[in-house]
């Protein structure tokens, strides 16, 4: 069995309640490609996915340097997944502010079957269930309008990176970045970025920039791109069938 294969099984098992609920999933050639708001509002997600050796990588994409906080692209016998993705979810911007990141219920809900187990209020141990068994750490850090607030300046300079990357986060009320790491298989460690900005009254552009260090033994492209398709749409249908308590 394509050992990449097991990974998107994993997937599958935690979000597959979800799969005839699915919107349009819209591919970008361009990692960095430009987010039209109105195009956005039929509902449709839009993403860009490339997998390419760290070296590779950088000599291709040079901004994404700046998104490593982890030093990912030091490790070696890796490709890194550098995905871009945007959608907009009926939610008002103000719901994404500094206690978001330390609601357990929301997680629970947005992650599918996934297990959590809190470290700390913005820190979980998660377990992936299933044959593709498998378990990492997930830490949060909020940043509103000063990045003088965040831990260090590999974090401040990723954020500040992606409000260059995308005219649309500059306006953005909130950032949330996720750090993964101490994974028990598959991959090495990943880092998403993610900007809330207010499209209308009632409605929230999300985007998202990831880079992930993915062990070889794994690296299928085609796989993991499969994977990452699952978990954009999953994902975003369990966003928006959150109800707040």
């Amino acid at each position: 069995m394509n050992l990449a294969i097991k990974l998107v099984g994993a997937l599958l098992i935690n979000f597959s309640w979800t799969a005839t609920t699915y919107a349009a999933a819209i591919e970008h050639r361009e990692f960095n490609f430009k987010v039209d708001a109105e195009k956005l509002l039929s509902g449709d997600v839009h993403y860009s996915h490339h997998l390419l050796p760290p070296r590779k990588l950088v000599e291709e994409f040079p901004l994404a340097k700046d998104l490593d906080t982890l030093s990912l692209l030091q490790e070696r016998e890796v490709h890194i997944m550098l995905t871009k993705k945007a959608y907009v979810v009926k939610r008002a911007v103000g719901f994404y502010d500094n206690e978001h990141i330390k609601d357990k219920d929301y997680l629970k809900h947005t992650m599918g079957q996934q297990e959590l187990r809190e470290i700390d209020p913005v820190t979980y141990r998660v377990t992936v269930p299933g044959k593709s068994a498998h378990s990492y750490k997930m830490k949060s850090y909020f940043d509103s309008d000063d990045i003088s607030t965040l831990p260090n300046s590999r974090i401040i300079q990723a954020v500040s990176a992606i409000k260059k990357m995308d005219v649309l986060s500059q306006s953005a009320s909130s950032i949330i970045l996720k750090e993964y790491t101490e994974y028990s298989d598959y991959l090495m460690g990943g880092t998403e970025i993610s900007s809330y900005i207010s499209l209308k009254e009632n409605s929230t552009i999300i985007i998202t920039y990831s880079l992930s260090a993915v062990r070889n033994a794994y690296s299928d492209p085609i796989a993991l791109k499969k994977g990452f398709v699952i978990e954009v749409n999953a994902v975003n249908e369990l966003i928006k069938s959150y109800k707040q308590k």
